[in-house]
């Protein structure tokens, strides 16, 4: 029998050790999750979220972070995989495109670039700062959804929404941050950012990472995604 993915992970965090030490925990009225056993502080980012079996597994990096990000996700018979990319001058964060057949074995050269003429999505909104990263896609009613991160960390970065139809092509649903970050004082004060959407039978959950003390620790949490005719939607 499937848990609920918020139960399942909060009987994680109250209970996983690692190397025999605690992970630590700070609020038992919702998730969140640190690893402080690489530098004695809580510092985990970057969620990514999936159900395998009959449980749910959470992926996060710990100190040393290394890496780009990347998205691969089928839909229509293609896997499209989502990437971060800069400009020329390594200023501006971008996200690109390229895509295999359903029956790939995922060699490199089965892989077309499908946007060397230009990103599917790059910052143009104030709060977007200088970077988009860290694309999370889920589907709904054949049109897919791309919960993003907008400006860099702690800039700060919040997470955006953007829809397409064919994966290539995306327009903004909303020009407004879908998740803010913190007032002064809360723990997501410097940033909620780097998005992973996740689906749990009849729910959504997004996770996302988030700090209050510019990036000397780092937490993820999760919020239930609620969806009308409109798209995806925030309780308050």
């Amino acid at each position: 029998m499937r848990e609920s993915l918020i139960s399942g992970l909060l009987l994680i965090v109250a209970f996983l050790t690692v190397n025999g030490q605690n992970i630590t925990q700070i609020d038992h009225q919702k998730m969140m999750y640190a690893d402080s056993t690489r530098r004695g502080k809580p510092f985990s980012k970057n969620p990514f979220v999936i159900h395998f079996g009959d449980r749910y597994l959470m992926y996060s990096s710990v100190l040393p972070v290394k890496g780009s990000d990347a998205e691969v996700f089928l839909y229509q018979g293609k896997y499209f995989m989502y990437f971060a990319t800069r400009d020329p001058g390594f200023k501006i964060q971008m996200q690109g495109v390229a895509s295999a057949p359903e029956n790939t074995n995922f060699n490199r050269e089965e892989w077309t670039h499908l946007s060397k003429d230009g990103p599917i999505l790059k910052p143009e909104l104030p709060w977007e700062g200088e970077c988009i990263e860290a694309a999370s896609i889920i589907e709904r009613n054949n049109m897919l959804y791309m919960f993003y991160a907008g400006a860099y960390d702690n800039a700060p970065q919040q997470i955006g929404v953007a829809t397409s139809k064919d994966g290539i092509k995306w327009e903004r649903l909303f020009n407004e941050p879908f998740l803010r970050n913190g007032k002064p004082g809360e723990w997501n004060y410097s940033e909620s950012g780097h998005p992973n959407i996740c689906d749990d039978v009849d729910k959504t959950y997004l996770f996302y990472q988030g700090n209050k003390d510019n990036g000397n620790t780092w937490w993820i949490s999760n919020v239930a995604v609620f969806w009308n005719e409109q798209g995806p939607y925030l309780k308050k």
